[in-house]
């Protein structure tokens, strides 16, 4: 499957330089119904990389958002085995032994809670950019029964 994807993901980038030639012909076409054909066939071309463009942008966007929630669980269950850690450590018979080691333990909550709200902030921006992505004011509206489908 992974194969498929980047075969996916690949043509939108092989497309995007067959655009400039055929906006030069638009100008000097007439309105034979041939013309209108070809150019009909155009427009559907850039139509399907379009959609293609964006379908591609929203499986990236929820790749993004897999990885950046994996890591927030991670970062949970990191926070509650340092607490757990640091009550042990903290306890009667450890205290005077570990309390280099309680520094440590302080000092990697702190990186923790950084790198949980560096995740949330992230989190928060791929979903403002895949709304964005979704309603996208030059091109037209990606279906809602299919933006579901492929966001969840």
């Amino acid at each position: 499957m992974t194969q498929n994807m980047k075969h996916f993901r690949l043509q939108t980038f092989k497309a995007a330089g067959s655009d400039a030639e055929s906006d030069s012909e638009d100008e000097t076409e007439e309105n034979s119904p041939a013309a209108i054909k070809r150019r009909h066939k155009r427009e559907l071309k850039r139509a399907k990389r379009e959609n293609r463009e964006n379908t591609s942008a929203l499986l990236e966007l929820r790749d993004l958002e897999d990885e950046l929630s994996t890591l927030s669980k991670l970062f949970e269950t990191q926070e509650s085995v340092i607490r757990t850690m640091k009550t042990i450590y903290t306890g009667r018979e450890l205290k005077d032994i570990t309390s280099n080691g309680q520094f440590y333990l302080e000092e990697a909550l702190e990186y923790l809670d950084e790198y949980r709200q560096q995740a949330k902030d992230m989190l928060k921006r791929v979903d403002t950019v895949r709304k964005d992505v979704r309603w996208c004011s030059r091109c037209a509206p990606i279906p809602h029964w299919r933006a579901k489908w492929l966001i969840s």
